[in-house]
């Protein structure tokens, strides 16, 4: 065969080839070949690099999960087949919570006579893969009666100060109540600092949010899944002079941000995200765990709950739906100098819009989706950079298929969530244009560790492992009794400055909306 006839096969191969990939891709991945092809700006190279990118994208879904009834462990099982499970210090710990003692002297006692493993080694594979794991009877149910309480008390509170103007009214023939034109009909960072809770039991509702994101076992499940197997055994006490390093994280952890939040039936929910430094105020170098907890049971049939896409926390095209967003990962290292500054340079169509920036990507996330079908109390912990969104309502005439109305007796009801996000005190304060309350404080504390913020005597970021500190715990209870009106005003102020550019956006919504 001569130089002529060969070139001419190894091309026809090679277009051969082609075509069976693409036909192999538009089946497998379901890749719309005619909606390229037939674009205005289609070449061969733009239809390979298109290609190309899809099975880039596409990889990182191609091991199954069966969704139609995603695992949620139950905590009793785990501790009964956790390595070394006679150890007590755990059981214990459980139990102190089950008789409602939050217990500063198991949280202390504990440290040096941990197991092994809390965990089991399905449950930390689960993790590693999915980036998310269920679990059930983590808390006590007395606990748990006991931050329903106070989160009812939040929302109550929440309904008698909200601006006229913001809410619309809707009622029924028992009872009356305030839904918001927005994605939450209440929103409460900090609630394990009294003074920022605004409730009239001030010290009550924090104590059972201290309860649970600061005691207990959630903080402990957190730091095992954070710094894997034998975490919590290798971890010496404070009194130790040799304090190990767990993977490079140092070694305690604090806990970074707590928000209540409750759903009503707003149709606005945000889209596929990770958290902006609103949310979760630490640099993208350090890691973290997001515990959310349901407050009330949400059902898949009833909707309001939480989704989540399993192992989109190391996707390989995480860097393109960040840009998608303009998620924390493309921010100038040093920060954005003012509102103005970010809202103009900041890349991305936003934190919630991953379906304007990268639709692709969006289709995928929806069809790879896992949504739990929680009880109250079920606690759902994630890694920081997976990839989730709320669940809006499903439309439904028929109450009776419901399982928790609204303590209001309204329909549908209002789901409260607790989300406790968890950090090593390593982690790094974001700087620039922000709303982080220690940084509105002293603009001196960006750019710190949490540990050197924590340092002198401000416990902005309570420690919760390897144990509480107690002289944390004392401060805490009127911590934020001098500051909280500064914070506020300056909180107000930055608002005020994002005010205008927000408004620009809601505008540029509703005319592309228009058209």
């Amino acid at each position: 065969m001569g130089i002529y006839q060969a070139t001419i096969f190894l091309i026809l191969s090679s277009l051969l080839l082609l075509a069976a990939i693409i036909n192999y891709a538009s089946i497998m991945y379901e890749i719309e070949i005619d909606s390229i092809i037939q674009n205005s700006a289609f070449s061969v190279g733009a239809c390979i690099t298109t290609l190309w990118n899809h099975l880039l994208l596409l990889s990182d879904f191609r091991y199954s999960h069966d969704e139609s009834n995603p695992t949620v462990y139950d905590m009793q099982h785990l501790l009964a087949n956790s390595q070394n499970a006679t150890t007590c210090a755990f059981v214990s710990m459980h139990e102190n919570n089950k008789n409602g003692k939050n217990g500063e002297e198991s949280c202390e006692t504990s440290a040096s006579t941990l197991t092994p493993s809390l965990l089991t080694h399905e449950v930390h594979e689960a993790y590693r893969k999915d980036g998310v794991v269920a679990i059930r009877n983590l808390i006590a149910s007395d606990v748990l009666q006991r931050l329903r309480e106070a989160g009812d008390e939040l929302i109550s509170f929440s309904n008698n100060n909200v601006n006229d103007r913001s809410r619309q009214i809707q009622s029924n023939a028992s009872a009356q109540r305030y839904t918001r034109n927005s994605q939450f009909h209440t929103v409460k960072s900090g609630v394990i600092f009294p003074e920022n809770t605004g409730a009239a039991a001030r010290r009550n509702v924090s104590l059972a949010f201290q309860n649970v994101g600061l005691h207990g076992l959630v903080p402990y499940v957190a730091a095992e899944l954070l710094f894997g197997v034998g975490a919590v055994s290798n971890n010496k006490t404070s009194d130790d002079e040799d304090v190990l390093e767990i993977n490079g994280h140092g070694n305690n952890i604090r806990l970074l941000r707590d928000i209540f939040l409750a759903k009503d039936e707003g149709k606005y929910v945000c889209g596929w995200h990770v958290d902006d430094y609103g949310f979760w105020p630490a640099t993208p170098a350090s890691d973290g765990v997001n515990a959310w907890i349901a407050l009330d049971n949400m059902t898949l049939n009833m909707g309001g709950g939480f989704a989540v896409s399993p192992g989109s926390h190391k996707a390989s095209w995480r860097q393109a739906a960040y840009r998608a967003i303009g998620a924390t990962p493309t921010f100038p290292l040093e920060g954005f100098r003012s509102a103005g500054d970010m809202f103009e340079n900041r890349v991305g169509h936003g934190t919630c819009n991953l379906e304007d920036g990268a639709p692709e990507i969006h289709r995928k996330l929806e069809q790879n989706k896992r949504i739990f079908d929680v009880q109250a109390g079920d606690v759902l912990f994630l890694n920081r950079w997976v990839w989730h969104k709320t669940v809006p309502f499903k439309k439904n005439d028929n109450v009776a298929n419901y399982s928790n109305l609204s303590n209001d007796g309204n329909y549908p009801p209002i789901l409260k969530r607790y989300s406790i996000r968890y950090a090593p005190g390593t982690a790094v304060s974001p700087k620039g244009f922000g709303t982080e309350f220690s940084i509105l404080w002293n603009e001196e504390n960006a750019g710190k560790t949490l540990d050197d913020i924590s340092s002198t005597g401000s416990p902005w970021y309570p420690k919760v492992f390897p144990s509480v500190d107690l002289d944390e715990m004392k401060l805490l209870p009127n911590f934020m009794g001098d500051k909280f009106e500064m914070i506020e005003n300056r909180l107000k102020q930055r608002k005020r400055e994002m005010q205008p550019f927000l408004s620009n956006l809601q505008k540029h919504k509703r005319l592309k909306a228009a058209t």
